[in-house]
């Protein structure tokens, strides 16, 4: 035992350098991966539209109720933040249709950012595939998604809206944008 404690005694300031240094890596480690995501979905507009024709045969939208549509928009901000000190990023994001807890249907959203507007009135968009937020700074994104009869027969039934992205770790957050 006298000849461990003359080794301590002995090696003292090196053991006390070695083990600040890692318990310094290890604290330094944490604390840049420590931190959330804050996620906000913000400015939802959404609207289910009827698409006629007046006598004279100009056509017409007007707000309607789910029932009676033959279009829906839903335009959106996404804002993220991210406290962490390292990037975060946001995979397969998707704007699903409930019915109670049943998903009854999902499509991407399209990034306003990607807008590209032709001479013939027709704009195209890409969809939204990732979405990187870099350390201590908020992203956001105007996200559309226009639906035509064929997606808005399917939807009519729904209740929520909700948006769901897959984030760095693989899971699932979800954010109500609106009931109906």
């Amino acid at each position: 035992m006298d000849i461990f404690m003359n080794i301590l005694k002995e090696y003292e300031g090196l053991i006390g350098a070695l083990s600040g240094v890692i318990v310094t890596l290890i604290l330094t480690h944490v604390l840049k991966n420590v931190g959330g995501l804050k996620i906000y979905a913000v400015n939802n507009d959404i609207e289910f539209i009827k698409n006629g024709k007046t006598n004279e045969g100009f056509h017409t939208k007007e707000i309607a109720d789910k029932m009676s549509v033959n279009f829906l928009s839903v335009e959106f901000h996404l804002e993220i933040y991210n406290n962490s000190e390292t990037a975060r990023i946001f995979r397969e994001i998707e704007l699903c249709f409930y019915k109670g807890s049943e998903k009854v249907f999902s499509t991407r959203p399209e990034d306003k950012e990607t807008e590209k507007r032709y001479q013939s009135g027709q704009s195209l968009r890409s969809e939204i595939l990732n979405i990187n937020v870099m350390p201590k700074q908020i992203t956001s994104r105007e996200l559309v998604r226009y639906l035509r009869k064929d997606d808005v027969d399917i939807i009519r039934e729904c209740n929520k809206l909700l948006i769901e992205l897959k984030d760095y770790k693989g899971r699932t957050n979800k954010i109500l944008l609106k009931e109906f």
